[in-house]
């Protein structure tokens, strides 16, 4: 899953760049608004794979248990 955090990590990256990117006065807009609520979305994102990962793991290490008795 690392593979795809990276990849919803640098499409956020550059959508914040973009915003960061844009006057004030667009930041502001409808345009601008959109860009961010982006960037919210990917951030979320990466949260429930970081979050996918870990539940994964566990899954993983409770199988080794039973595996192992």
């Amino acid at each position: 899953m690392t593979g795809a955090k990276e990849i919803v990590e640098a499409v956020k990256d550059e959508e914040e760049e973009a915003y960061d990117n844009l006057p004030e006065g667009v930041q502001e807009s409808e345009r601008g608004e959109a860009i961010q609520e982006n960037v919210d979305s990917l951030e979320s994102i990466a949260d429930d794979i970081d979050t996918l990962d870990s539940d994964t793991g566990d899954k993983i290490d409770e199988i080794q248990e039973v595996i192992d008795r």
